[in-house]
């Protein structure tokens, strides 16, 4: 019998060394540089196949600087870890690499399974045994910092018609560049010469930057979980043995989501197109159900929700992936979940603090949709959920911070996160009764209609005075029930105005908070007033 060891590696600290760079284009240099991992992974490992077959090699994941295989040769196994890790130090400089080669199991035995479990706990062990990558730049006193990552610098860039001191990883992330711009433009559905202006806009520099601009991190529900119980749900084919099949299946999974994610994102952008306006976005990091990109304030409201949406939409539809999802939930419901956290900050706020805090959001905000949207048994529900943070303030907080901000007399000034429980085929559902309480006035698609109708214009002039909209905001914060108060006058005199503003079921007793048991009265109209100002190419593409 052939025996087989399984080797995985992994890109550590991605999001950390595309974000850790207040250079735009560094940023998307860098981006390239990750994948570049799984490409450097698939040279390495020359000619795959089935082990059952006879091949040397068999690919079960590579995406996004994670690859995962099987190899019947261990000298070539390390040797396939050594080949990347000693490139990625050369080609990539800063970017963290490791790479495991397991113990090897009879192949077609039905260990396949467990061998990838303890590859990947293996993994957590070595991967925090080493370095970090920033021990490889030491400063000394004779060192300079690099304007871009604050390293010790080891050469000079011509950027324009000057020479600037860099550092090995920024130099590395700005030759990578133009083969980035071509990636990017594959990946989303633009053309080169569109991707090219995406980036010069937004590095911020030009007349063109857009006055603010978003990072948004998405991310899958439950992946994790569904993973680790994948060999549970994969039935062998015929004349395929356990591991053949486990393998088979892992990789199938593994490719449905990356096309899924893919597949979401140039749905997203060609939908926004198709409606009147191409959105200016740089895809940094799509791999599998992670999406990190970064856009025009203006696009990325619509483009967000659209993106969550499409995946869910996609996924459900891919068998490899849903057939897993479906018989893990349950009731045979093939949605995947997703959830995103997205800051909205000017052109040269940092960008490693705003990815910091879009990450906070989807973990501390965004994703504890999941764990309270149930149906009537108790079962988890699969959404789409999306919670934000328009930065205003020169410093940024963490969500912690901003939360007891917008905490007043008991009462709380932001709603999220905002969701949608998007059909996709599903089957037929009842909500629990407290998650139907907990869902009243966190519908994504009516935070963005009460967004618009706060922003609209007409003839260039507001719908709404923005005299009195400021009244409300201003009594917010220091008196919430002075903000009620006003608003009673306001719908008294003319209720078809103002009346959406009304969250209560007494149009007598008109109030911008949400009553619901268990948590203190939430309000979403700083959430709608913030967003209004972008939510222009929203009007009907988020709703379908």
């Amino acid at each position: 019998m052939t025996r087989a060891y399984p080797v995985l590696i992994e890109t550590h600290g991605k999001q950390s060394y595309v974000f850790a760079t207040g250079r735009r284009r560094d940023a998307v240099g860098a981006s390239y540089l990750v994948h570049a991992v799984t490409d450097t992974a698939r040279d390495a490992l020359g000619p795959t196949g089935r082990i059952a077959d006879g091949a040397p090699a068999e690919l079960l994941v590579a995406t996004s600087g994670t690859v995962l295989a099987f190899l019947v040769d261990r000298d070539r196994a390390v040797a396939l870890v050594r080949a990347v890790t000693r490139a990625t130090l050369t080609d990539a400089p800063g970017l963290g690499v490791t790479g495991v080669v397991g113990d090897a199991v009879e192949w077609d035995s039905g260990g396949a399974p467990a061998a990838v479990a303890a590859v990947f706990r293996r993994m957590g062990v070595v991967r925090h045994s080493r370095p970090v990558p920033a021990a490889r730049f030491p400063m000394t006193p004779l060192s300079e910092p690099c304007p871009s990552s604050g390293l010790p610098v080891a050469g000079l860039v011509r950027i324009g018609e000057d020479l600037e001191p860099r550092s090995a990883p920024s130099i590395a992330k700005r030759r990578a560049v133009d083969a980035a711009v071509r990636r990017l433009a594959a990946l989303s559905g633009l053309d080169h010469a569109t991707m090219w202006r995406a980036t010069e806009m937004l590095a911020g520099d030009g007349d063109e930057a857009p006055e603010r601009v978003a990072v948004i991190h998405a991310d899958g529900n439950g992946l994790g979980g569904l993973v680790a119980r994948l060999g549970d749900r994969i039935t062998p084919g015929p004349g395929e043995g356990p591991d053949t099949a486990y393998a088979r299946g892992y990789r199938e999974f593994s490719d449905a989501l990356v096309r899924s994610a893919e597949g979401a994102l140039r749905a997203a952008i060609a939908e926004l197109a198709a409606a009147g306006r191409v959105p200016v976005v740089l895809p940094l990091i799509v791999g599998g159900d992670d999406l990190t990109f970064v856009a025009d304030a203006a696009d990325a409201p619509a483009l967000a929700a659209l993106v969550l949406r499409r995946f869910v939409e996609l996924a459900a539809a891919e068998p490899a992936l849903a057939g897993p999802v479906a018989g893990t939930s349950g009731v045979g419901d093939p949605r995947l979940g997703m959830g995103a956290g997205m800051v909205i900050t000017g052109p040269h706020f940092p960008f490693d603090a705003a990815y910091a805090l879009a990450e906070e959001l989807l973990t501390d905000v965004a994703k504890t949709a999941k764990t309270v949207l149930l149906d009537d048994r108790g079962r988890p529900v699969p959404c789409v959920s999306l919670a934000y943070h328009v930065q205003s303030d020169t410093v940024a907080t963490g969500n912690a911070q901003r939360v007891a901000a917008l905490c007043v007399d008991g009462r709380s000034l932001t709603g999220g996160p905002y969701v949608d429980l998007v059909p996709a085929g599903a089957p037929e559902r009842d909500l629990a009764v407290d998650s139907e309480t907990w869902l009243h006035h966190r519908d994504l698609d009516e935070l963005f209609a009460v967004a618009r109708r706060l922003g609209a214009v007409r003839d260039g002039r507001r719908e709404l005075p923005s005299a009195q909209v400021h009244e409300i905001r201003s009594r917010l914060r220091p008196d919430p029930a002075a903000a009620d108060q006003y608003l009673r006058r306001l719908v008294a005199v003319d209720p078809q105005r103002w009346g959406f503003l009304d969250e209560g079921a007494d149009p007598a007793a008109a109030t911008l908070f949400t009553d619901r048991a268990g948590e203190p009265p939430t309000s979403r109209f700083l959430d709608a007033l913030t967003l209004a100002p972008f939510t222009g190419s929203a009007q009907d593409v988020t709703t379908a």
